[in-house]
C-alpha cells in the first residue's frame, strides 16, 4: 500500500474571485460547492469521510490507485455573472 500526505483537502467558500495577478477570471463569483459537486478518491476499504451537509451524498466515491487527485469537482468561476471592479 502506498500512502502520502494530502497538501490541501479544502474547498475555497463563496465570493469574489481575485486570482494573481491579471487573472481572466478576476471579479467572477465563486459559487458555494456542495458535497454532490465533488467526486472523491479514496483507498479500498477507507471510512467515507463526513461532510456538513445532512441529506446530501457525495457525487462519487472511486478507489483508483492509478489517478493522482483526492477530489475533483466543478469549477465554482465557470458562471457567465461577473461583478463590476471597484474602481
Amino acid at each position: 500500500m502506498i500512502t502520502s500526505q494530502v497538501g490541501n483537502f479544502r474547498v475555497e467558500p463563496p465570493g469574489l474571485f481575485r486570482g494573481r495577478g491579471e487573472h481572466p477570471k478576476m471579479g467572477f463569483i465563486k459559487t458555494r460547492v456542495y458535497p454532490k459537486d465533488i467526486t472523491i478518491n479514496i483507498g479500498k476499504g477507507e471510512p467515507i469521510p463526513e461532510h456538513p451537509y445532512s441529506g446530501q451524498k457525495w457525487k462519487e466515491v472511486r478507489s483508483r490507485s492509478s489517478a493522482s487527485y483526492t477530489y475533483a469537482g466543478r469549477c465554482s468561476t465557470a458562471q457567465p455573472q461577473q461583478c463590476p471592479t471597484a474602481t
